[in-house]
């Protein structure tokens, strides 16, 4: 979303009525029902919305994301109704708190979505939509997270703050870190780390890190995914014995212009496997914008494998949407 303008609120029935009136035959009216619920009860902050569909390994569900920038999202989820969303935004307020550098916070309900406590992803990639009129965080990204850890609960553990040191600080050349969560809210003492890398390096970064994983699986998945000289955008865990044999490789995030022959491979790929034709042409046919009065309509989607041992892959697709002031 780099180069993007800031979003804008809308009424959550605009937001769901576009999903509802592109996506017939492929999201459920229900799921949609849940998600406009959410949306409405904090439909005054300009979200980022998208919806997490299941491609391939996992039966049908929809979870929902919500993307806020933490001026003006933080002051209005500290007096709103999510909880946990609004615990954490009361200490995201406070310029003086190290969460305050968090720039951007995510916020995921898996499905069936509803009133609980969602999974909150923080973005610790201080390039990543900077705060205007602030100092840049004089925090590294190791001691952030931390800082973001403790906000949601997780237990001090010096072994793993060791580990997530380490992860930062082997990240090869031309690579960032863009967003971590801690997985307390479902149950796991696991973090989640969001990094984007050049391609080629991922294969020699994955062998010396030690990752426990199958790489030629990993490999030939990316080598379908991301060009070599393409940023691959990976999510990796760490567990109470570091890196943990979890990968996800997400596909550049596509809104305008189609993706050309790679993307387009991918995608025919996918419904050789199994994936419902219909369902990657709503991905591909989703994309674009549209103006509306002094509103601009981005949609964008993105596709995200799954690997983990001794399982089938699971491919998800992503729809976006969000407004922003023509």
């Amino acid at each position: 979303m780099r180069g993007l303008r800031p979003p804008v609120a809308v009424p959550a029935a605009d937001v769901v009525g576009r999903f509802r009136h592109r996506l017939r035959g492929i999201v459920p009216a229900a799921d949609l029902d849940d998600a406009q619920r959410v949306l409405a009860a904090v439909e005054d902050v300009p979200w980022w919305t998208v919806l997490e569909t299941r491609l391939l390994g996992e039966a049908a569900r929809t979870d929902l994301l919500l993307g806020v920038l933490r001026d003006p999202g933080a002051s209005a989820l500290a007096h709103g109704p999510i909880e946990g969303a609004r615990t954490f935004a009361r200490t995201w307020t406070d310029d003086q708190h190290p969460a305050s550098g968090c720039n951007v916070l995510w916020l995921e309900w898996d499905a069936p979505v509803g009133p609980r406590e969602p999974l909150l992803l923080f973005g610790v990639d201080q390039g990543f939509w900077p705060q205007h009129g602030r100092a840049p965080d004089p925090l590294s990204a190791d001691a952030r997270i931390a800082a973001l850890r403790r906000c949601c609960g997780a237990p001090e553990d010096a072994a793993r703050r060791s580990a997530l040191t380490s992860f930062v600080a082997h990240l090869p050349p031309g690579s960032r870190l863009v967003c971590a969560a801690w997985l307390g809210v479902r149950g796991l003492d696991v973090d989640r780390l969001f990094v984007g890398m050049p391609a080629y390096r991922v294969g020699s970064w994955l062998a010396r890190t030690g990752w426990p994983g199958d790489r030629a699986r990993a490999e030939s998945w990316l080598d379908r995914i991301a060009a070599p000289w393409e940023e691959a955008w990976l999510q990796l865990e760490v567990g109470a014995d570091g890196l943990l044999p979890y990968l996800a490789i997400e596909t550049p995030q596509s809104a305008r212009a189609p993706g050309g022959h790679r993307e387009a491979s991918f995608l025919s790929s996918l419904v050789e496997q199994g994936a419902r034709p219909e369902h990657v042409a709503a991905l591909v046919d989703w994309r674009g914008r549209r103006r509306r009065g002094a509103v601009v309509q981005h949609r964008s989607f993105h596709v995200k494998v799954v690997l983990r041992p001794d399982q089938e892959p699971v491919a998800k697709g992503y729809f976006g949407l969000h407004h922003t002031a023509a």
